[in-house]
């Protein structure tokens, strides 16, 4: 009886099934997966700083389990102030392009556009974070999907 060579899945096929997972699981929970790799790598830190406290460095042990603790107690938090800066750095960018424009007097379409959305993406960073966080992730989920069904369709061919 002649013996069938069964092809195992290889290391990439594998990776490309999972970014086609973690791009579905993008899209479907969106800003809620930031909560979940908070938590993750506050439990990380504390884990972290108790085997370094186990293995005699209590120093690095402690910063550790602090680092972890202020993740997973105030994580939200900073997240939400550093949202803040950030839309508003964005929002003054938005608007001295704009002034640039018109001090330059020449007011081209497609970078009044620019500016405008880029206006307008600050504001909705301050105003509302969590709508563009949503669609931050989604637009990341279906990047992760179209490179993960082209990896797995590159291991299928070959």
């Amino acid at each position: 009886m002649a013996q069938e060579k069964v092809r195992k899945p290889d290391s990439a096929l594998i990776l490309a099934i999972a970014y086609v997972v973690i791009g579905i699981l993008f899209c479907i929970f969106k800003g809620e997966v930031i909560s979940w790799i908070m938590t993750a790598a506050g439990v990380l830190f504390i884990v972290q700083g108790i085997l370094h406290i186990v293995a005699k460095r209590t120093t690095e042990g402690i910063i550790n389990i602090v680092i972890g603790a202020v993740i997973l107690l105030c994580g939200w938090l900073l997240l939400k102030v550093a949202l803040i800066i950030f839309g508003i750095l964005i929002a003054a960018s938005g608007v001295l392009n704009l002034i640039q424009m018109f001090k330059g007097g020449k007011l081209a379409l497609i970078p009044l556009i620019v500016a405008i959305a880029t206006i307008a993406v600050g504001v909705l960073l301050v105003v509302s974070q969590w709508v563009v966080f949503d669609v931050m992730f989604i637009i990341i989920g279906v990047l992760f999907i179209v490179d993960g069904a082209i990896g797995v369709f590159n291991s299928v061919k070959k």
